[in-house]
């Protein structure tokens, strides 16, 4: 299902609405999600480390109270079974609620003294505490002690047992012998307490969660997750924090180390988690915020778009319609055109200036034919005036013809050139691509016509000549077959095409070769109906013997007699409308002048055969020239010979001429300027040689003929290229003998156009299929370079500015600054720009 230009506008521009919204939604979620997270694990790592410190301060204190109760004189001096030592220890187990036993032993392992005399008299010499703390300061790790429990006429708890945190120290004489140990059982209760005096009630309600861990990543705390193993995998560093995903849900957490100033270190970790729904619970509510702004900013954007898009299409539509017009025939149509766009009013202008020559030239050349016909016949009999008369009607159309040419090729070079120039940009919506696309066909069209006429007065001049070169079979019939086969299937045609054994290489003139092809197989179609069109190719005696078969209307006899004669059509009036009646004129010249023929044989009713002969002697395919390179598959070039763009100057007295140059140049890397006359052009190559000089040969004052000779005569131009570009045929087909580097035949094709700068330059085409840019070599820019972008940039040319910073990037030799610069440029960020280019 198609659709208007319009509508592929706005869906365009609404598609990169909506994605770019998509892409700063997702930015700006992640960047809070981000902030948020950073925010909500700095505040639980902060808890966990206030844990950590206070955990390891009470340990610290712990044990420094057991080492100055061994250091007490009553332990130091007294027996350690005296009332007074029983006392001291009874007063230190009430200065702590949560030490459950404090005793010593001697220095055999047997309780001596204890508060509240649970276990005097009793071995403890195999426990882990007596044997560590005879050799120094000991704090132990958490431990279940059953007997103790009982002693103690503790409640079992089925939830928790009574755990303990042991400290112990040695005790020595006044000489320094080991008199014994002493030591305490801390309840495991007072971690509790501990944490629980850090953690807030708002952090309690947040869902903030606390494990302790040991040394070997065993559970202390809670004791409700021990042996269930609930530690996940990858948890953070100690003094970080991490989103983890646990067994039953994710969640940021936070681990820390405990660390303290006690003689034997512990390895506990502090372990806080909480849910990420808590933890990130405000980002749902700014995430529905910006989901709602987004979409009536799209509904807003939307409705814009469509009207920008109305104001677009509106006069390429109209362009489009007024077109069709004329190609149904209606010389009527008035090229009037509303639009701001500067490249759609010069298209307007032209091809409404073309179509008004174009009728008034027709008319003309249809009256003169019929003038010079009638006076042929009319003298036939005396020969001698028939001759004189003869010749000088020939003249007299020559220079007809030649003039027409020019009137008419003027115009169609500012059609075809800025056709060229739209065609080319890739920003172009691929309708309105296409429309372009139909203008310049219809031009190019025009441009055959034209062609048709003139070379049937070189051929009946004798001026015609041929160009043979090596060129490879296969790729010849190949684009032909597509080029024929497309307008066959338009009218429901079976195009076929049967190829014998034919060498890989042939040495003839294959631009007429098609234009022979081209003419009998557009008339078959043109004359077909029903059934299809047959292409027979073969290859015998180094010659091609061809036919054209079709199953149309077909001949009579008379009408085979005059079907090769200027001006004639034969067939329906319906068919007659389209053509000049040269095609199968110019085919047979061409054919004779190339050393072949061209015949026909044909049945009304039953279809029509054309037999073309045409020496075509053999060649190897390492004798075939490179192709030349399609023109819209080159998007900059790369210079052999020294540095920075190619500076070019066109001279010609028509602006839009100049602008149609200029446009096709410019986007490939060049410093295109332009004058308007010879003297202009003298004075500013005094100023400044360029490289390259495109000259118009008729213009008023110093014509193009003399500017030439002038510049040759000057030694610093001894190295100018200089192109001549006109409409007159007869101007350029000497150009070679006469020292000039190249000529181009107005309407400008960018083909053409690339060839002749090829082989005049030293420079290679970059092609963005073709061809990938050599690795970056980052270097400074010249001051070409700098020129040339403080120039696009003075008049805020921001498509020349891209083309030409992608054309950078793209050489290999990359400045540093350029990839930025192009960035900023695709951003429209003209500023930033100047400022990276300023500050390079």
């Amino acid at each position: 299902m198609t659709s208007n230009f319009k509508s592929r506008l706005t869906l365009t521009f609404g598609s990169l609405a909506l994605v770019v919204g998509c892409a700063g939604f997702w930015y700006v979620d992640h960047l809070a999600t981000t902030r948020l997270t950073r925010a909500s694990g700095d505040a639980l790592l902060s808890l966990a480390t206030a844990m950590a410190n206070r955990l390891g301060d009470t340990l610290s204190e712990r044990e420094r109270e057991v080492i100055l109760l061994s250091q007490s004189p009553s332990l130091v001096y007294e027996p350690l079974d005296s009332p007074e030592v029983r006392h001291r220890l009874d007063q230190i187990k009430e200065t702590y609620r949560f030490y459950a036993w404090v005793g010593v032993t001697d220095s055999e392992g047997i309780v001596r003294s204890s508060a509240g005399g649970i276990l005097e008299g009793n071995s403890v010499s195999a426990r882990p505490w007596y044997s560590a703390g005879r050799q120094g300061p000991y704090v132990g790790d958490v431990h279940e002690a059953v007997l103790l429990a009982k002693l103690l006429h503790h409640v079992t708890d089925a939830r928790e047992p009574l755990r303990f945190v042991d400290f112990a120290a040695p005790i020595h004489g006044p000489d320094g012998e080991l008199r014994g140990v002493v030591a305490t059982h801390a309840k495991w209760d007072w971690v509790t307490e501990v944490l629980h005096s850090t953690l807030s009630r708002v952090t309690q309600e947040a869902g903030v969660e606390v494990f302790i861990v040991d040394a070997n990543g065993t559970l202390l705390y809670p004791f409700a997750y021990m042996g269930d193993s609930p530690l996940p995998d990858g948890l953070p560093p100690s003094g970080h924090y991490g989103l983890i995903p646990w067994s039953d849900a994710t969640y940021l957490t936070s681990r820390v180390v405990v660390t303290s100033d006690t003689h034997v270190h512990l390895g506990w970790q502090i372990l806080l988690r909480q849910p990420k729904a808590l933890a990130l619970e405000s980002l749902s509510e700014m995430q529905f915020a910006l989901m709602l702004f987004g979409l009536l900013m799209l509904v807003t954007a939307s409705l814009l778009l469509y009207r920008l898009a109305s104001v677009i299409s509106r006069p390429i539509e109209q362009l489009a319609q007024l077109a069709s017009a004329v190609s149904e025939g209606d010389e009527s149509v008035s090229f009037r055109i509303d639009t701001p766009i500067h490249e759609t009013r010069a298209l307007a202008q032209a091809l409404g200036t073309m179509t008004r020559r174009l009728v008034v030239r027709r008319h003309e050349l249809q009256e003169a034919n019929t003038t010079l016909e009638a006076k042929v016949r009319q003298r036939t009999h005396e020969l001698e005036a028939a001759r004189d008369q003869a010749e000088g009607a020939n003249k007299a159309k020559s220079a007809f013809l030649a003039n027409m040419s020019h009137e008419l090729r003027t115009p169609l070079n500012t059609i075809l050139g800025f056709a060229q120039v739209m065609e080319r940009d890739p920003q172009l919506p691929e309708l309105q691509r296409h429309r372009v696309t139909v203008l310049r066909q219809s031009g190019e069209y025009l441009l055959a016509l034209i062609n048709d006429v003139l070379d049937l007065a070189k051929v009946e001049a004798g001026r015609f000549t041929t160009t043979p070169r090596s060129w490879p079979t296969a790729p010849f019939f190949h684009q032909l077959h597509a080029m024929i086969q497309q307008r066959a299937e338009a009218k429901g045609l079976l195009y076929t095409q049967q190829l014998g054994m034919l060498p890989v290489a042939v040495c003839v003139d294959d631009i007429r070769l098609r234009q022979i092809l081209l003419n009998l197989l557009g008339n078959a179609v043109k004359f077909t109906e029903t059934g299809g069109i047959t292409l027979n190719v073969a290859y015998q005696d180094e010659a091609f013997l061809i036919e054209v078969n079709d199953t149309g209307v077909g001949m009579q006899a008379e009408e085979l007699t005059h079907i090769f004669e200027p001006f004639v059509q034969v067939g329906a009036l319906n068919q007659r409308t389209e053509g000049t009646g040269l095609g199968l004129a110019i085919s047979r010249r061409l054919a004779s002048a190339m050393g072949g023929s061209l015949e026909v044989r044909s049945q009304p009713g039953q279809g029509t055969a054309f037999h073309l002969r045409l020496p075509a002697p053999s060649r190897q395919l390492d004798e075939v020239a490179p192709k030349v390179t399609e023109a819209e598959r080159v998007v900059g070039y790369r210079r052999h010979q020294g540095e920075g763009p190619f500076h070019l100057l066109i001279v010609d007295d028509v602006e839009a001429n100049r602008d149609t140059l200029r446009e096709l140049l410019a986007p490939l890397g060049f410093v295109v300027d332009a004058v308007e006359s010879g003297e202009a052009c003298l004075e500013r190559v005094a100023e400044q040689c360029p490289d390259a000089l495109f000259l118009d040969l008729h213009m008023s004052g110093i014509d193009g003929f003399e500017a030439a000779r002038r510049l040759r005569t000057q030694p610093e131009c001894e190295r100018l290229a200089i192109f001549i570009a006109s409409a007159f045929t007869a101007d350029v087909e000497g150009a070679h003998n006469a020292g000039y580097d190249g000529y181009l035949v107005k309407p400008i094709l960018f083909n053409e156009l690339l060839t002749v700068l090829e082989n005049a330059l030293p420079l290679s085409w970059l092609r963005h299929v073709e061809e990938s840019p050599p690795s970056s070599i980052h270097r400074p820019f010249n001051d070409a370079e700098r020129q040339q972008l403080h120039e696009i940039l003075k008049r805020g040319a921001i498509i020349d500015l891209q083309r030409y910073l992608g054309q950078l990037v793209a050489s290999g030799e990359t400045p540093a600054e350029a990839t930025e610069m192009l960035n900023s440029a695709k951003r429209f960020d003209l500023k930033r720009v100047k400022e990276l280019l300023d500050g390079c």
